[in-house]
């Protein structure tokens, strides 16, 4: 089966279709077998697989990452709905009259760690980016203006606000 179109050249949106259902069909497809099959020269059978292979490979990786992100979402999602049913169990203790103050401070202290805790597991997961430590200002003008207001308030910092 020859892939030639009008003038005897090659249909190249015939070949790349045909190489995806090779690689389809026979992942371990050689490009002498594709290129006997094809009826092709067999450095265009190598190029064409080449390429085919490369963009299944990009399609396979690209759904292992949507299944690892949405597989962390949904487990983020149960451990958050959990944790959600015993801080309302955490509040109905401080919010009862009976309870012991002591009681009530462990209770908020829980809270305060639970929800840390899926803060963390929120940013381990990629879901927030870190930006603490990075400051956004040129320190030599910083310098000049508390320079400027030293010497314009007769070195007193007191009244610059600073």
């Amino acid at each position: 089966m020859t892939q030639k179109g009008i003038k005897g050249k090659l249909d190249k949106r015939l070949v790349k279709a045909m190489a995806k259902r090779a690689i389809t069909r026979n992942p371990y497809i050689t490009c002498r077998e594709f290129a006997k099959e094809q009826d092709i020269n067999l450095k265009t059978a190598w190029r064409y697989l080449k390429r085919a292979k490369a963009k299944m490979a990009e399609l396979i990786n690209k759904d292992i990452e949507k299944l690892r992100t949405s597989t962390v979402e949904s487990e983020l999602a149960k451990i958050e709905r959990e944790n959600c049913e015993v801080i309302k169990e955490l509040w109905t203790i401080i919010s009862d009259t009976g309870t012991k103050d002591a009681d009530k401070v462990a209770a908020l202290r829980s809270i305060v760690s639970a929800r840390k805790e899926i803060f963390g597991l929120k940013f381990d997961a990629g879901l927030f980016i870190k930006s603490l430590g990075k400051l956004d200002l040129n320190v030599a003008e910083l310098v000049k203006r508390i320079k400027e207001e030293n010497n314009g308030s007769g070195g007193d910092s007191s009244e610059s606000g600073l």
